[in-house]
């Protein structure tokens, strides 16, 4: 038996930036909205997104989000930093601890067999 879904009103309710508009079809089960965010732009969700995110909008927030938070500007920048994070990984001193912690853990590994075949003699 299917279960009959009571639908909502949701007109002119607000959720977040959003504002619910008209319903306008059926989506995933559910009914998906039209909503007008605060900035004029015109988004489409069904409700439970929007009962689910803590601030809705149409990502125009994200962006206003975006020029608040520190970031690297230039694309130089970018290149420079990225460089010297390859750089680290080619210098001897990185390979060599590395092949170094390698050896360590065959000598290990060897030294519990030699364990074990003697303990079986």
């Amino acid at each position: 038996m299917k279960l009959q879904h009571t639908a909502i009103d949701y007109t002119g309710q607000q959720f977040g930036q959003l504002t619910a508009i008209r319903p306008v079809r059926k989506k995933y089960d559910s009914i998906e909205w039209e909503l007008k965010c605060s900035c004029g732009r015109k988004v489409y969700y069904i409700p439970s997104v929007l009962r689910n995110r803590p601030n809705p909008s149409c990502g125009c927030q994200s962006a206003f989000r975006s020029r608040d938070t520190p970031s690297i500007k230039t694309i130089t920048e970018q290149r420079d930093r990225a460089k010297a994070q390859a750089d680290k990984y080619r210098t001897k001193s990185y390979k060599q601890e590395k092949m170094l912690a390698y050896a360590k853990k065959l000598l290990q590994k060897q030294s519990e067999r030699i364990k074990v075949l003697e303990a079986h003699k």
